[in-house]
């Protein structure tokens, strides 16, 4: 999935989800509030597990290519 919806569908589903038990228990908006609240959380840890993945991934390729260099001037 893209970034962007890493970051919208956990918010999306815990709405809807919420909202949908709120209507069948008839508990106001407890379950909404509480579940929008988990989707946000989720969704941004989503967000941040992207961006420490791309970084990890530019890091091993300049290392890659530092080493590569390196081979290049021993020769």
């Amino acid at each position: 999935m893209s970034l962007g919806w890493d970051l919208a569908v956990p918010i999306f589903g815990g709405v809807l989800l919420g909202y949908l038990l709120d209507r069948w228990l008839a508990t106001g908006y407890m379950f909404t509030l509480g579940l929008l609240i988990l989707g946000i959380g989720v969704g941004y840890y989503n967000v941040a597990r992207f961006i420490r993945r791309v970084d990890r991934r530019s890091a091993d390729e300049a290392t890659q290519e530092q080493e590569q260099e390196g081979e290049q001037e021993n020769e």
